[in-house]
Order: C-alpha cells, then sequence, then structure tokens
C-alpha cells in the first residue's frame, strides 16, 4: 500500500468522523422538558415503584442525512479492495469503515430503536456476562460516601493537566479551557479541554490526569507515531480497550472512585435492561431499586439505555476493564495495548507485525507524579 493511499485513507475517514457529530445528534432537541415531565412522577420509594404507572418521555431529534458520506466509504472500501495490503492492517481498515457506515445508520434512524440498538452494538458489542457479573458485584458492595470538602477550580486542572502532559513527554499537545461540560481528549488535534466553569474534587485533580492523558492521549500519541494513522484517531472497535486502560490505571494508582464505579455498573444494567426489552420507565425503576436517586435513575435511563432509541454504549467502561483485566491474566502486556487507539483483539495481531513499533510515551512515566500532583496543590 503507497503511503499516499494511506494517506488519503487515514484523512478520509477522520474527515467523515468528524461530520458525524454523534453525540449532539442523540441528544434530543426537547431533553430538558422531557426530563423534567418525568421527574415529576418519581416522587415514590423504589420499592413501591410501578413502571406502568410512569409515562415514557417521548423525545424529539435533528433529522440527518449523510448519503455523500455513504458513498465515499464506498469508495474507500473499493480502494482498500485493489490494493495489496497485509490482510491485518486491511481488516483495520474495514472494522473502522465498518464503524462509520454503523454511527450513520444511527444519525439517519434516531427514535428507531431496532435500528439503533443494532447499529450501537455493532460499534461497542454488548456486555459479556463477565462484565454483567462485575457489575452486579459492585452494586452489592458498601461504599461509604465521601465528603470531599476542598474543591479545585478549571484553571487549577488546567496546570496540573500541563505538567501531566510535559511528564509525558507529550511536548506538542495544549490544555485549554472551553464552554463545554465534560473533559475531551482530541489526539489528532493534540488537545485537552476543559470545562470553563466546572469546580473538580479532591479526587478528580490527581484522578483525571491518569485517566485522560494515561489512556487517551497516550494511546492516541503512539498511534499517530505509526505508519498507520488510523491508530491514532481510533480504529474500529477501539472505545471499550481505552476506557478498560483508564479505569486499570486509575486502579493502580488507587485513584478508583467508588461512586463512579457504582455508576458505571448502573450503566451496565441499564444496557442489559435495554437489551432485555424494557422501556424508559422500566429501566428508571430498576436503577432505583438499585438505590441510585431519581437524578441518576433519569440519567442511567436516558444516557445508558434509551437516548436514541437506544444508543447503547456505556457498558465500555467495565467491559473494557474486564478485557483488559483478561488480558493481563493471559500474559499479555500493558505496553502492548499501548501501541495504538486499538482493541485487544487487535492488539493482538498488530504486534505480530515488523511494521508496527513499540510504544514512544508510556503511561508508567506519569503513574509515579501523582503525589507530586498533590504535593504541588497543597502549597498552592
Amino acid at each position: 500500500m503507497s503511503n499516499e493511499t494511506l494517506e488519503h485513507l487515514d484523512e478520509s475517514l477522520k474527515s467523515i468522523r468528524s461530520e458525524i457529530n454523534i453525540y449532539q445528534l442523540v441528544t434530543p432537541t426537547n431533553l430538558n422538558a422531557a426530563r423534567e415531565d418525568f421527574e415529576t412522577q418519581l416522587t415514590r420509594d423504589a420499592s413501591s415503584l410501578d413502571p406502568d404507572e410512569l409515562q415514557n418521555p417521548e423525545f424529539e431529534y435533528t433529522d440527518a442525512d449523510f448519503t455523500d458520506d455513504r458513498e465515499e466509504l464506498k469508495q474507500l472500501e473499493a480502494d482498500i479492495d485493489q490494493i495489496d495490503v497485509n490482510p491485518i492492517i486491511g481488516g483495520l481498515y474495514q472494522d473502522t469503515i465498518d464503524e462509520v457506515y454503523a454511527l450513520i445508520d444511527i444519525a439517519e434512524n434516531l427514535g428507531d430503536s431496532k435500528i439503533v440498538r443494532e447499529a450501537s452494538e455493532k460499534i461497542y458489542g454488548r456486555p459479556s456476562k463477565e462484565t454483567i457479573k462485575l457489575a452486579d458485584e459492585i452494586l452489592s458492595e458498601r461504599t461509604d460516601a465521601v465528603d470531599e470538602l476542598q474543591r479545585f477550580s478549571s484553571s487549577q486542572m488546567e496546570t496540573i493537566m500541563a505538567e501531566t502532559l510535559e511528564a509525558s513527554g507529550l511536548n506538542e499537545w495544549r490544555v485549554e479551557l472551553a464552554d463545554r461540560g465534560s473533559v475531551s481528549v482530541n489526539a489528532a488535534s493534540q488537545l485537552i479541554q476543559l470545562p470553563r466553569d466546572r469546580e473538580f474534587t479532591e479526587n478528580e485533580i490527581a484522578r483525571l490526569p491518569v485517566h485522560e492523558i494515561g489512556a487517551h492521549a497516550i494511546r492516541g500519541a503512539n498511534g499517530y507515531e505509526q505508519d498507520y494513522k488510523i491508530l491514532g484517531s481510533g480504529a474500529g472497535g477501539y472505545h471499550a480497550t481505552d476506557e478498560g486502560i483508564a479505569l486499570l490505571l486509575e486502579k493502580m494508582t488507587g485513584l478508583s472512585d467508588p461512586e463512579l464505579m457504582k455508576k458505571y455498573a448502573g450503566r451496565v444494567k441499564a444496557v442489559q435492561s435495554a437489551l432485555n426489552g424494557d422501556d424508559f420507565s422500566e429501566t428508571c425503576a430498576l436503577a432505583k431499586k438499585h438505590g441510585f436517586d431519581d437524578e441518576l435513575a433519569w440519567e442511567l435511563s436516558y444516557r445508558g439505555a434509551h437516548r436514541a432509541g437506544g444508543f447503547l454504549k456505556d457498558h465500555i467502561y467495565l467491559e473494557g476493564l474486564t478485557k483488559v483485566t483478561d488480558w493481563l491474566e493471559n500474559e499479555g502486556e500493558l505496553e502492548e495495548l499501548m501501541i495504538g487507539k486499538v482493541s485487544t483483539e487487535q492488539a493482538e495481531q498488530l504486534i505480530q507485525l515488523e511494521s508496527i513499533s513499540k510504544p514512544q510515551y508510556s503511561p508508567v512515566d506519569i503513574l509515579y507524579n501523582v503525589e507530586d500532583s498533590e504535593e504541588l496543590l497543597k502549597n498552592r
């Protein structure tokens, strides 16, 4: 495969993906109103909550048409078929094309539960029995709430993120504050964005740099050092392994948040609920029976199971942790998963190729920097 063709494939897939802002598309245009209407019904204890007495929210979505992108994907498939390429690499690009097709299926059929759920499964898979068991174990554990009185500003988090990037060797990367509600990592732009007006807890100020940089940024940076830049932007199916590594690094540094792990477990149960055919109200009632309050019961039902008709992806956090744990227990090395944004299954094939180089950046460089970051904050 020529370098010119590789660049064309990488740039075309990157461009099409950027056009499909799936998280914006799956967000209902009437989200706030639908939430207010539904939450007024959640006035009973979990033990007496009858899903049949709840009226499911009716979501509305913006129409989308990606016909031109479908045609471009067909041409990219033809390009792969006509070029003499290692089957493992060809499969990597085909996995990515298949994922983009599935994203388009979701974007063009918002609210159609059958199509959206099937397409979601193609991208994110289903929760395995091992993951469901892990979720049940986490939900059965008693956790004592930790009252973290100290709060840190977005500018303080920006400082810690920048110093963690420097410690990891990602000197070309930037951190900026943005008008958004969550932390994002963009390996293509070498950029980490933080919500401008958010406060961070003591746990988050130490945990998020490990999670976001140790897993997401470093895997992306290593991928862009490879000949196949799709390893930087993310090969189809990489998502669970990415999140699994992030959770593993949190455990290694003792920074896992028990309450957040319960939320991840709740997301697995919400996905399982939707796959079992439950409607929004039934998933919500299940969440409340697991001890989640009204706010989290809504979030798990909406985000975890029923937005867009069934955009099922939030099981990937614990699913990824299961996959990465299995990898390590079967004598795999963490370093082998850091070659780029790939799944454990893809990594197993790719590490056999001479054309795949060892990762240049390692999360080990920042794992021992956590105490330094905490000490730095104490002196501010």
